[in-house]
């Protein structure tokens, strides 16, 4: 299958701030755990190959699940775009992902409409 390429946007305040806090700076998978099953935790631990910290990114549900239908298409491998006023300024590649509510509410709480980033992706 081949790799797909995903534009994220990080113009507004918000998603920089979570590139900065979750892309930029990788989380510590202790700090993850606890939202996570033991199934997913093995997933996470088998494709990380022991790396203590990983990179995540999600994305709200979006208007009418628009965000959520996008996010169901990524695929292991598939390349994400960071751009930020017009610009491509960086890119991680998707490989793993999982919809974690509460794991997006301890990284980044919720937006003004009260959504929170729950389909997340893990590089």
């Amino acid at each position: 299958m081949k790799s797909r390429v995903i534009l994220q946007p990080t113009g507004n305040s918000d998603s920089y701030e979570h590139y900065v806090d979750t892309i930029e700076e990788p989380v510590e998978v202790n700090r993850i755990a606890k939202f996570l099953s033991k199934s997913q935790l093995n997933e996470l631990r088998d494709i990380f190959e022991g790396r203590t910290h990983i990179r995540i990114w999600g994305v709200t549900p979006g208007k009418g699940g628009i965000n959520k239908n996008k996010w169901l298409n990524i695929q292991s491998g598939d390349v994400t775009l960071f751009s930020k006023n017009g610009k491509i300024f960086a890119s991680t590649t998707a490989l793993a992902k999982i919809h974690n509510k509460e794991l997006a509410l301890d990284l980044w709480k919720t937006n003004s409409n009260g959504d929170t980033w729950e389909y997340l992706f893990f590089r």
